[in-house]
């Protein structure tokens, strides 16, 4: 089941940036809502079982960040990769 807020770390190349991520699936569609480092973000993505992924772009600094992140929730915890244009980004958490 992939309802639930996470508590995640994603390990990007400026360091480890903290994050609580929420995911809630609901008639067929993923939402997610992102909050690290006073941003947030609410993305819809797709779910497939415990997998899911999301495609899409944000600005931060002006700058044009785009991402495809695929990951998968194993009981309590959530692993993911994102693909991004500044490059690989780990991402690690738990389920509060």
């Amino acid at each position: 089941m992939l309802n639930g807020t996470y508590d995640v770390v994603a390990n990007t190349r400026i360091g480890d940036i903290k994050a609580v991520i929420t995911l809630e699936e609901k008639a067929g569609k993923l939402m997610a809502t992102a909050k690290a480092r006073g941003l947030k973000k609410k993305v819809e993505g797709q779910a497939n079982g415990d997998a899911f992924s999301f495609k899409g772009e944000i600005k931060i600094l002006k700058k044009t960040l785009r991402y495809d992140i695929r990951g998968e929730v194993v009981e309590n915890f959530i692993i993911a990769s994102a693909s991004t244009n500044v490059g690989e980004i780990a991402i690690e958490g738990v389920r509060r």
